[in-house]
């Protein structure tokens, strides 16, 4: 919400919230937007699956994509076992109207190599539709279910 303050809760707060309910949940799911760059979001996620991979619970990490030729290897070698890169829209053209200065080629690459790192039904992604597409235009977007992400 961008009237909001922007805080972002540090390992330790994050490290407690799980300690309240650890024995009460069977998995993490780590959320971020970015706030600052790409590369800083990307060093806190891998800093907080690093504090949280303690608990021997399964941890999933949703952030956007790491840049071009940074492939998702450090949030699985933190331990997190799945990941999510949301595509955000169905067509390229929309992507670059909706999400101006971001790479949706890039995108698909980071969301392919993720397969490859965490392996089937282990990738994830989100597609906002009603943006303008057409049916005929989100078939291609729908490609990363046959893509096993």
């Amino acid at each position: 919400m961008p009237s909001l303050p922007k805080y972002i809760k540090t390992r330790d707060e994050v490290c407690a919230m799980i300690t309240a309910v650890k024995d009460d949940i069977d998995a993490i799911s780590l959320t971020s937007g970015v706030i600052g760059s790409v590369e800083e979001d990307e060093k806190r996620a891998v800093a907080v699956v690093q504090a949280v991979a303690d608990f021997g619970i399964p941890v999933g990490v949703s952030i956007y994509p790491p840049l071009p030729g940074t492939p998702p290897q450090r949030l699985k070698d933190a331990g997190a076992c799945e990941v999510k890169f949301n595509i955000e829209a169905a067509t390229p053209t929309l992507f670059h109207e909706m999400c101006p200065g971001l790479d949706y080629a890039a995108t698909w690459e980071i969301l392919e190599d993720s397969v490859r790192i965490f392996g089937r039904n282990r990738v994830f992604s989100n597609v906002i539709l009603g943006l303008g597409e057409t049916d005929a235009r989100w078939r291609p977007a729908s490609a990363v279910s046959r893509r096993s992400a």
